[in-house]
């Protein structure tokens, strides 16, 4: 039998107290003089003696960890003989992994509808909802509308999303029905015309995007095939969709086909993506070229924690998507294409540029510009200022969060249009109301980055983030709790594992523990610091 041994914080320079308890519930305390070198082979015998136990070796051995340890200043625990000293939780970082709900009341009244809907008809966190719904919202909106946030600083309606989990996430299932309602009006359209693509790599998409110059949703139910298509045909295109992100020309030369279609130019070449990707695959395909390129900090993904809903056949009606799928109508009428004909406008002035080279489409105008309000204004100078003094105070040690943090400035403007226009679909000003709550879903997004990239990249505190989020499910926990529920923690030793992890926790201040009873011997229960709110 080997007992568990608590640290006591040092009482001084020269003693140290160790508690020493046995699973019987006997427990003592012993005091050393750290400085006599015979003390730790004394006191591991006289524990022995103490406890009755038959090798006293086995303690000292417990002794001398707990003393050679950084760990040492803490009260913490060493469940086995030969298990390894806890490794401290870095209370910032595990931080930034807990989960954080999605802020879905602050949605448009029918996107929140549809969300809150479909979440719970299919089982999924409202985040991966949230998420691909505003992509397709934006999908829906394309070339036609930009927000101009100063003279010379314009967004698009584009975003870029993704939601991460396993394959039984049901991240597919969601994100055919935040499709349907988009699918269901490419059915009316003449079969040259297209709002969605699955084909993504830059070959097959640049010639639909010229015979789609209003804009394209792309989706995927596995990106890890957007991802391996940048390296394809033995150039990279990443440069391509780093155009395509910022609405700008797509210029592209096709290999083979008629002469007069090798030369593609697309103004405002206009691509929302949608889709899924797995934990692991995110992590191995995300080399260092994407992150310095600036392509990975483009994404917003969601990476809402595993929990389990009962299914049920009831409550489930068409009243819950009909709103959502008339906003998405109501943006796709936006595209000059579906209202006129294209054919009729002819440019002229500034507009001449955008029509040459293009003999073989009909050109749309440019797209009609949204502007700030007086109070939106005011409102996007502060955050600006804001944001751009937190990147200078930063001390610069994680490139790829920086990269995120500064592209989340301009992601909260194409937030704020989007939602602007999905409340209000003729508006030509974006208020102040939308405008905060797209800062809010930039904060949120730039949080839910943070928590993704640390549990995805393996770092080594993960193991803590993935416990924490866990127990944000669960609540309140036990060790035992913990070893039937995690996979990681499965198996000889489990609970003594968990028991560690989930006091590093405590003392970090990420969890508390309290003493339950259940019905035989009290029990330490666990649960999470609720997390801040964005």
């Amino acid at each position: 039998m080997v007992p568990r041994i608590f640290l006591e914080p040092p009482n001084g320079e020269a003693e140290r107290t160790f508690t020493v308890c046995l699973p019987g519930g006997e427990k003592r305390q012993f005091a050393i003089k750290v400085s006599q070198p015979r003390s730790l082979e004394k006191l591991a015998g006289e524990i022995a003696t103490e406890f009755h136990l038959a090798d006293p070796f086995d303690v000292e051995q417990l002794l001398q960890d707990r003393l050679d340890s950084e760990a040492a200043d803490a009260a913490d625990l060493l469940p086995t003989v030969n298990g390894k000293l806890p490794e401290r939780v870095d209370p910032d970082l595990v931080g930034a992994m807990a989960w954080r709900p999605f802020p879905v009341d602050q949605l448009p009244v029918e996107v929140k509808t549809f969300v809150c809907y479909m979440s719970h008809a299919i089982g999924v966190d409202e985040s991966a909802a949230a998420l691909l719904s505003l992509v397709v919202c934006a999908g829906a909106i394309g070339a036609s509308r930009k927000l101009e946030l100063d003279p010379e600083w314009t967004v698009p309606s584009l975003l870029w999303g993704a939601v991460v989990g396993r394959q039984s996430s049901k991240k597919s299932p969601i994100l055919q029905k935040c499709l349907e309602p988009l699918e269901a009006i490419e059915g009316e359209l003449p079969d040259d015309k297209r709002l969605i693509v699955d084909d993504i790599t830059i070959q097959e998409l640049a010639p639909k995007l010229d015979e789609n110059p209003s804009g394209i949703l792309a989706y995927k139910d596995e990106l890890l095939n957007w991802f391996v298509s940048l390296d394809a045909y033995n150039h990279r295109s990443d440069g391509y969709w780093n155009q395509i992100y910022n609405a700008l020309t797509l210029r592209y030369n096709r290999r083979g086909g008629p002469p007069e279609s090798r030369s593609i130019r697309v103004p405002n070449a206009c691509v929302s993506i949608a889709g899924g990707i797995q934990p692991s695959t995110l992590a191995e395909v995300m080399e260092p070229k994407y992150q310095h390129s600036g392509l990975a900090s483009r994404w917003l993904f969601v990476m809402p924690p595993k929990r389990w809903r009962k299914y049920s056949r009831s409550g489930k009606s068409a009243s819950g998507t009909a709103g959502f799928k008339r906003v998405i109508r109501d943006l796709c009428n936006l595209r000059p294409d579906f209202e006129t004909e294209a054919a009729e406008w002819s440019p002229d002035g500034d507009d001449l540029d955008q029509a040459e080279d293009t003999p073989s489409r009909v050109q749309l105008p440019p797209p009609t510009l949204l502007y700030l309000t007086d109070e939106a204004g005011q409102l996007w100078e502060d955050h600006v200022n804001k944001v751009e003094r937190e990147l200078y105070e930063s001390d610069g040690d994680d490139d790829l969060l920086e990269g995120i943090r500064g592209k989340l400035i301009g992601t909260a403007g194409r937030l704020a249009l989007v939602l602007q226009l999905a409340d209000e679909p003729t508006a030509n000003e974006v208020s102040a109301r939308w405008l905060q709550v797209g800062i809010d879903l930039a904060e949120w997004f730039y949080q839910e980055a943070r928590r993704v990239w640390a549990l995805v990249r393996s770092e080594p505190q993960a193991r803590y983030g993935t416990l924490l989020n866990w127990l944000s499910v669960k609540g309140a926990v036990t060790a035992r709790d913990v070893s039937r529920g995690l996979r990681m923690y499965r198996g000889p030793g489990g609970s003594e594992r968990a028991e560690v992890d989930l006091r590093e926790l405590v003392r970090a201040g990420l969890a508390t523990s309290e003493r339950r009873s259940t019905g035989g011997m009290p029990a330490e229960a666990f649960k999470p610091i609720a997390a801040t709110k964005v």
